[in-house]
Parts: structure tokens; sequence; C-alpha cells
């Protein structure tokens, strides 16, 4: 159970870092290099999360899947600026809800586990 907690940290600061770079390439003009850098930083944090959620078996990795064949560096999907912006903004979205939905599970379990934890009477 540690080694899943762990990965899911991984996961969370990944998810983190790409939300700040998503909602940065929003605000600010930036260099084409930041763009590439954007480019590797999401596509790896998709790439951790197709592993860490087909690792547990749950169908929710095909959405993270299917957007790490467009972010990926090899194959370059290309759109114009317009759309890459409307992109960048629904996947920084969508990465903020499953770090939400993690905190939530998080927070759910611990509350559950320390219902049926034994007190200690020392």
């Amino acid at each position: 159970m540690k080694h899943l907690k762990r990965e899911t940290d991984i996961l969370n600061f990944a998810l983190i870092i790409s939300v700040i770079s998503l909602t940065t390439s929003l605000l600010v003009r930036a260099p084409f290099g930041f763009f590439v850098a954007l480019r590797l930083t999401v596509f790896g944090t998709l790439l951790l999360g197709v592993v860490r959620w087909f690792s547990i078996r749950k169908n929710s990795h095909l959405p993270m899947f299917f957007l790490a064949v467009l972010y990926n560096p090899v194959f370059k999907v290309s759109f114009g600026s317009r759309i890459w912006r409307t992109v960048d903004s629904l996947v920084a979205l969508y990465f903020v809800t499953l770090l939400l939905l993690t905190f939530i599970r998080r927070a759910r379990y611990s509350k559950e586990r320390s219902k049926t934890r034994p007190v200690d009477l020392e």
C-alpha cells in the first residue's frame, strides 16, 4: 500500500507542476522553447498517469492516453495557437479535477481509517 501512496504523491506533484506550466502558458507570452518544455512536461505527467492508473486496472487511464497522444513530442499534432490555448485550459481543468478527487479520496480514506483504529487507553 505504501508504494501506491508514493506513486500517487509523485503523480500529484507532476500534476501540480503541469497545472502551473499550463496556466503560465495561458497568462504569459512565452518563447517557443517554453512551449516545447510545456509539451514535454504535460506528456510526462500524462504518461505517469497512464502507467499509474493502468497498474491499478482502472479505466480512467483512457482520457490520459488520448491526451498523451495529443501532447507527444515525437509525432507532433499541430493546431493554431487559439486552439492550443483552449486545449491547454481544458487539460489544466482536467488536471485540477484529478488533484481534487485524489485529495478528497485521501481525506475520506484517512477519516475512515481513523474511525476503525483501536483507541489506546494508556
